[in-house]
């Protein structure tokens, strides 16, 4: 008897551990904007960004630990991360500050503009009431012409033009 009990908890906690990681929408990314170089090195920018994120979801999603890698056309450019906590509320929009590395290098993908470029967006958080990570991906149209005015006012700031 105590052991089929034992069973039926087991079964049961796996069960619903199962189903809740299961019935959680991935939120969506709306828009971008505020983008700003705070910083440069030889090798990286350093970007400040905000994100708008809608969360779909009937309840409110509490994260923290949020990193997360950028590609273009499967091409790894940088990383990025929500360092502190963040409440999601439940069928809403929030308003996220994230940090982005993007490699220097990396962006020769971009010598051929086009119209737009999808951003793939993959990574992983802490979710207060799942035991193991959430994995996520997204797609991003991203348009050039957006974020080049970013690079060329810190270029001419930096030449004093």
């Amino acid at each position: 008897m105590r052991k089929s009990k034992a069973v039926f908890i087991i079964l049961f906690i796996t069960l619903t551990v199962t189903i809740s990681c299961s019935l959680i929408e991935s939120p969506k990314i709306i828009s971008i904007s505020d983008v700003e170089i705070i910083k440069e090195d030889s090798e990286s920018f350093f970007i400040n960004s905000k994100i708008n994120v809608y969360n779909p979801n009937s309840f409110s999603v509490s994260t923290k630990n949020i990193s997360f890698n950028l590609y273009v056309d499967s091409v790894y450019i940088g990383k990025g991360d929500v360092g502190n906590n963040l409440i999601l509320n439940k069928r809403n929009n929030s308003y996220i500050n994230s940090t982005l590395i993007i490699k220097k290098n990396k962006l020769k993908s971009f010598s051929s503009l086009k119209d737009s470029i999808v951003l793939k967006i993959l990574g992983s958080t802490n979710i207060s009431f799942i035991p193991k990570k959430f994995y996520f991906d997204f797609d991003y149209n991203i348009y050039p012409d957006d974020f080049i005015k970013v690079f060329t006012d810190r270029l001419i700031k930096d030449f004093k033009i």
